[in-house]
């Protein structure tokens, strides 16, 4: 029996496989080790519909000849799920009041949508709040899906495209002591959130980046640290941070952010990036 993964014979040695599922289920784990996804099945050289996928996974493998299977990154299925969910919120806007419980009834049947809710479910809960109408704005909504479309799709420039924020947050998490010491508490609030949101995006990144290749190894802090135990004990220092702020332990909280945290955050962006330290 011949294999094909897109197009190309993939030379795949059966053992004590049965059936066409338990191929399957091989190339699956397979194919997600290096970041990819079955979009697609012919058996012997027959497209597979969605309603018949039971039917032919039961198949017994003496019955066929050849197996072709369509693979997609992870990232491809994510960009094409956002940018499903993203049309869905564009179009909610001009949609009727008695037609929007109807959209959005589609949305949560679509193949975007539970692709988002198993794999990406921040994405899926956010755009579904925004549908029911408990959550942001159909505007903000489509502004936050397009900004997370373009980390799956060039991870590496969404990175560089933060250098002045990273900044401009360093120096607010530097000066965060002394607005804390001084009773300028709005700023100091808006200042743990604007670092929150940069960090939990440049891991995001991170991950996004690991999974298509591009290998942050070390981080450049007091030495080559691994990047795994770097972001291990970022995360550990941060909620040690966010403790004291909601404390009101502004000693505690002014230390961890100007010696601790906002060093890590640039060393952090800088291993990302690629960037050479100044």
């Amino acid at each position: 029996m011949t294999i094909l993964i897109n197009g190309e014979e993939a030379g795949i040695t059966l053992e004590d496989e049965k059936t066409v599922e338990e191929v399957l289920a091989g190339i699956e784990k397979w194919l997600a080790s290096m970041g990819s996804r079955i979009s697609g099945l012919e058996i012997d050289g027959v497209t597979v519909c969605l309603d018949e996928i039971e039917k032919a996974c039961a198949r017994e493998l003496s019955d066929v000849e050849s197996i072709g299977i369509q693979a997609r990154s992870f990232a491809d299925f994510a960009i094409d799920s956002i940018s499903y969910a993203d049309a869905t919120v564009t179009a909610f806007e001009n949609t009727s009041f008695s037609d929007q419980l109807l959209a959005r009834q589609a949305f949560e049947r679509s193949a975007a949508y539970r692709f988002l809710k198993e794999n990406i479910p921040d994405i899926a809960e956010t755009i579904g709040n925004t549908l029911a109408g408990t959550g942001l704005p159909l505007k903000d909504a489509s502004a936050f899906l397009k900004e997370r479309a373009r980390e799956f799709a060039s991870p590496l420039e969404e990175a560089n495209s933060q250098a002045g924020a990273v900044e401009e947050i360093v120096l607010r998490l530097e000066n965060l002591p002394l607005d804390m010491q001084t009773g300028k508490d709005m700023r100091a609030a808006e200042t743990v959130r604007l670092f929150s949101a940069m960090a939990e995006r440049l891991f995001r990144i991170f991950s996004i980046m690991s999974q298509k290749g591009h290998k942050t190894r070390t981080v450049d802090f007091g030495g080559e640290i691994p990047v795994e135990r770097f972001i291990s004990d970022f995360s550990a220092i941060l909620q040690e941070m966010l403790n004291a702020y909601k404390s009101g332990d502004t000693i505690l909280c002014g230390d961890l952010a100007e010696y601790e945290i906002a060093p890590r955050l640039l060393a952090f962006f800088l291993a990302l990036t690629g960037t050479v330290k100044p």
